[in-house]
């Protein structure tokens, strides 16, 4: 799939997976926020948020189980691998319908998608994304002080406070 890169402003899908959510929005930057149907309802103040931020958006998925089942550990896997299933086609819609001008549900009103961001552990999101020809970028799961200590690694390595044994 081509995008015309020529004038085009940037819309970032954001694909958290669902357990815990993030929220980006940054001026200039036309950002959606794909959640599960799930979260998506619990999620109160949405439309005060888009309100104040035009350029931020909410949009919600089937996460393929039933409304009244927990989603709490230990059948967080049971999510994922529905997730996987039921969700990757309406993933793959959803999408077309963001970056594709043709497309009868296409919104003008918004630039096309041109980058997905997701959950490296959501592999069915990357496949959607390539296959449609959009760049992805597959983030870890870390909470803000995991992603602090592990982009420090290599300063605490330089400074000799991690040690991993032998000469090195």
């Amino acid at each position: 799939m081509e995008i015309d890169q020529q004038d085009q402003q940037p819309h970032i899908l954001l694909l958290p997976l669902p357990l815990r959510s993030h929220l980006l929005c940054h001026v200039g930057i036309h950002v959606t926020f794909l959640n599960t149907d799930h979260i998506h309802r619990r999620l109160h103040q949405r439309h005060v948020l888009s309100a104040h931020f035009p350029a931020l958006r909410f949009e919600s998925i089937l996460d393929g189980l039933p409304p009244d089942y927990p989603r709490i550990v230990p059948p967080k896997i049971n999510l994922v691998s529905s997730l996987r299933f039921v969700t990757k086609p309406l993933l793959r819609d959803l999408l077309i319908s963001l970056t594709k001008k043709d497309d009868k549900s296409y919104d003008s009103t918004r630039p096309p998608s041109n980058c997905v961001i997701t959950y490296g552990c959501m592999r069915f999101t990357i496949d959607v994304a390539e296959e449609l020809g959009i760049p992805v970028m597959a983030m870890p799961i870390l909470s803000a002080c995991g992603f602090w200590s592990t982009s420090c690694i290599l300063d605490l390595i330089q400074q000799g406070q991690l040690h991993f044994g032998g000469e090195h």
